[in-house]
């Protein structure tokens, strides 16, 4: 199994607080059966500033770590951006890390609260740019909880979505 969204990276955002965490984390993961982790900690200018490169360091950090424990993990870069106005212009300037630094996947998360008007015109500009977003655990935004056809709107665009697994076991 590869765990597509994990905030693994200490002092990024609120993962964990400090190496020795992050590979017990880690050791617990390969334990469950994780094959593979896809970095991917918050980005959010002001609060989570997790640029591109800094996420990239701290990947190459945790790499070298991960060997050094002898913990056979893969680890793959990305980022959770949240989704703000500016979702395409961090895109358009390679800002953010995409799933993978492919250029081909980005993970965005929604506030939990509202459901902002302007996120279709946000998910057609970043899309323009040949790049899909993936929704992270819309189950938590409120707006969706409300009206689930905002999300069937979205997916029928070409949104996909990344469900955390409590939401399937009844969390």
């Amino acid at each position: 199994m590869i765990d597509f969204h994990t905030h693994i990276l200490p002092g990024f955002d609120d993962g964990p607080g400090d190496w020795d965490e992050a590979l017990r984390m880690a050791e617990m993961a390969v334990n469950d059966g994780t094959r593979g982790l896809v970095v991917t900690p918050h980005y959010l200018e002001g609060s989570y500033d997790n640029d591109r490169e800094k996420v990239l360091r701290g990947v190459d950090e945790l790499k070298e770590r991960l060997e050094e424990w002898g913990i056979p993990l893969d680890i793959y870069p990305g980022t959770e951006v949240y989704f703000v106005p500016e979702v395409p212009d961090l895109v358009r300037e390679k800002s953010v890390l995409t799933l993978n630094d492919s250029g081909k996947y980005i993970l965005v998360e929604l506030p939990a609260g509202n459901y902002p008007n302007y996120v279709e015109e946000i998910v057609f500009e970043v899309m323009l740019q040949g790049v899909r977003p993936v929704l992270a655990h819309p189950e938590r935004n409120y707006g969706i909880i409300k009206k689930p056809a905002l999300l069937e709107a979205l997916c029928e665009k070409g949104v996909l979505v990344q469900c955390n697994s409590g939401s399937f076991l009844g969390i």
